[in-house]
């Protein structure tokens, strides 16, 4: 005769870093962009972020390791499209990081130039 043997085990199961950012946003040349605080950015089950940009020179205020932190161009942003990019460190055991993008269009203020008149 077979005896039944029984076990059992917990089981944790620990979600996935997720990210959802705007995929492109525009802002007129001396402004700074609000990268989380307005809808923009959701990030979740993460220990770690950095903001980075592959193709701006501009800088993230307070630092780029804070979620709600605004990109300001630099002058030699203006007139181009900055590709910035969040990416978040899992929660242990889970060991991928995960990323997303933004497209930032800088458009140039228009300039204005008075003579004067005799």
């Amino acid at each position: 005769e077979c005896s039944v043997v029984r076990d059992s085990m917990l089981l944790g199961i620990s979600p996935q870093a997720v990210i959802s950012i705007d995929p492109t946003a525009q802002i007129c040349s001396g402004q700074g962009y609000a990268l989380e605080g307005t809808g923009n950015t959701v990030a979740s089950d993460f220990t770690a972020l950095t903001w980075t940009s592959s193709t701006g020179r501009g800088l993230f205020s307070p630092d780029s390791n804070t979620l709600n932190a605004t990109f300001t161009p630099d002058v030699l942003d203006y007139g181009a499209t900055v590709n910035v990019s969040l990416t978040v460190t899992a929660i242990a055991p889970c060991i991928d990081p995960t990323a997303e993008n933004i497209a930032i269009t800088i458009e140039q203020s228009p300039a204005i130039t008075l003579t004067p008149t005799t």
